[in-house]
This record gives C-alpha cells, structure tokens and sequence, in this order.
C-alpha cells in the first residue's frame, strides 16, 4: 500500500478533533487498525509525495528528540545504545538508531534518537524542522524533563494530550508566531498514549517497569537521588496537561499567568511548542514525554535530572514496545 493511499485512506477514516473531540476517538480508531499495520509493515517505497513538501519515504518508525545532551544520553541509555558509538552525526551532533522487534512476520520498529543541542521554542521550530527533513520519520516523541507544580511527585513521568503555549517571539519554520496557541495530539497518539496508560495501570506491568527502571539507574553516571529516597520511589505513569514557554517561570516559581491559564498544567517548559508546530506543519503525529525533575523554585537542584530523564526515556522506549505490537487496540 502507498504512504498516499494510506494517508488518504486515514484522513478519511478520522473525523477532526473539533468535530468528534478527542475522547471519542477510540471507536473510529478501530475501523483503521488494519491500516496502520499494514503501513508499518511495507516500506513505502511506491509513495507519492504528499502536499507538506516532504517525500513520503521514511528513513525511521519513529523519531525521539531530546532537547539537551543530557537528556539524549538519558534516553540513549533507556534505549539500550552506548552514547560513545552513535549510528551517525548531524552537524557534529550525534544520532543512535535502534531496532525495536515484534511479532512474527511484522517488520521491526526502526528508532532513531537526536536533540535539540539546547534550543528552548525560540529555535526549537526550526531545529524540529530540520531534524524533521534528515530522519523522515512516521512518529517523532520529545522526550526529557520538565519543573513540576509541587503537588506533583518528582522524578514520575507524563505524557501530555495537550500542549499550551504562551510567550512572544517564537522562532518557527514559516515565520508565524503561535503565540497562546494550544497544540492537541492526534486521535492516533491519544488512543496511543491511554492504551500504554492503561497497560502500566495494571500491578503486573507496573512491577516490570520499576524492575527495569531500577536496573537501570546503577548506569548513570552523575548525581543522583539517596537510596533511601529511590527505594521509596513509584515510577507511576499519566497523561496530562502542558505548558511551554520563556516567560512561564519567574523568580524560582511558576507564574501566576501559568497557573491562571490552565489549573489542569502539571508541568513548564521550554521546548515542547516550537516540536510541537514543527511537526504539525509537517503532518507528522507527535508526543511529548517529560519527567518531572524540579519544582521550578529557588531552591532547586539537579539531583533527580539524571533518574526523571532516564525514566523518561525509559517510558518511550516501554510505550513503543507495548502499544505497537500488532492485536493491540493501536498500532502502526
């Protein structure tokens, strides 16, 4: 089957956000399943360019950008690479690949890790775009850390259906400012992100999760939490709500214009909104993961950046593998 076929086919199948509302997704999503299976399966090497101006070939599955260094060695580690051996480099920065297998006769889940190298949204538009063009890929995920409200637990890991930008002056790739514009995930990544919600909210999963969380941190190198403070520590998972902007932290505290426009935001950053338009204008479907490793006071400190990246990481990584197995309600 086509990329264009598929994509027609797809954009049929789905009825807009506005007209539907995200909640009602699932149903309409099932009519497609087949669909996306199929088109993970070939390659798309028949496809016919589609109206964004990129060639519907792709070079990966999926896309994971972590906007700091530190975050992609994070998320490198989650993914099982050695960041002193990256599959390639893109203007000095490098880049990891890997292959996630599944069932029997479905090809496997080609992965590709890069970053941002520090761009917050005044230039994260572009370097997504940029990222956008070199990998081609079905799916991009921003994964990293975030300040957190303070009823929040740190080091626990979110996914957002909703991300809300506010802030002037963003640097995007068509010159336009998306100034309070709020970015929604696609039906696909919302059925997505509720079905692996769904799978960590059972023990069974839960439990096999923390077991390779904790085998996981002895890896880090760098500051990290007391033992006392990880063994009492519960990597639970959610899906919330964002906010992204340069003028949402003041004084070592969220904003009372951050708090006031969505009560429902549970973390702030920086990066998350230029992704999010990139990918948008670019008709690629995306998420963002983000561990909470802050308060966003005065007071902060780095050591749970390490532990709330790797379990970001980590996270992305486990979603991929269990909600794209083909006989889940979602898959690709």
């Amino acid at each position: 089957m086509s990329e264009h076929r598929f994509l027609m086919a797809l954009k049929a199948a789905l009825p807009s956000a506005a007209s539907l509302g995200l909640k009602g997704g699932r149903e309409k999503l099932a009519g497609i399943n087949n669909l996306l299976n199929e088109d993970l399966a070939s390659r798309g090497q028949d496809a016919e360019p589609v109206n964004t101006g990129v060639a519907a070939q792709f070079d990966c599955d999926v896309l994971v950008i972590a906007p700091l260094i530190l975050e992609l060695r994070m998320a490198v580690l989650a993914f099982g690479c050695s960041f002193d051996a990256p599959t390639g480099r893109d203007k000095a920065l490098p880049y990891f690949e890997v292959i996630l297998p599944r069932k029997a006769g479905l090809k496997p889940i080609r992965v590709r890790l890069a970053t941002l190298n520090r761009q917050t949204n005044v230039r994260s538009g572009p370097r997504t775009s940029t990222l956008l063009s070199r990998h081609r890929p079905k799916v991009a995920i921003m994964t990293g850390i975030a300040g957190a409200r303070e009823d929040q637990v740190l080091g626990r890991v979110s996914a957002f259906e909703t991300v809300t930008y506010v802030a002037g002056g963003v640097e995007v790739p068509d010159g336009k400012d998306p100034q309070n514009q709020q970015f929604e995930i696609s039906e696909v990544m919302y059925n997505l992100l509720h079905s692996y919600e769904d799978i960590r909210s059972q023990n069974s999963a839960g439990t096999r999760f923390a077991e390779r969380l904790y085998k996981a941190i002895p890896q880090i190198d760098g500051e990290k939490p007391e033992p006392s403070e990880l063994a009492a520590f519960v990597p639970k998972f959610s899906v919330k709500t964002l906010m992204s902007g340069e003028t949402l932290r003041k004084d070592g505290g969220f904003t009372e214009q951050a708090l006031d426009l969505d009560r429902r935001m549970t973390m702030v950053e920086m990066e998350a909104a230029g992704f999010a338009y990139a990918c948008e204008e670019r008709n690629v479907d995306w998420a963002v993961f983000r561990g909470s490793c802050d308060y966003a006071n005065l007071q902060k400190n780095d050591v749970w950046q390490r532990v709330a990246a790797l379990n970001c990481g980590l996270t992305v990584c486990d979603c991929l593998e269990s909600a794209f197995r083909t006989g889940d309600e979602i898959s690709y």
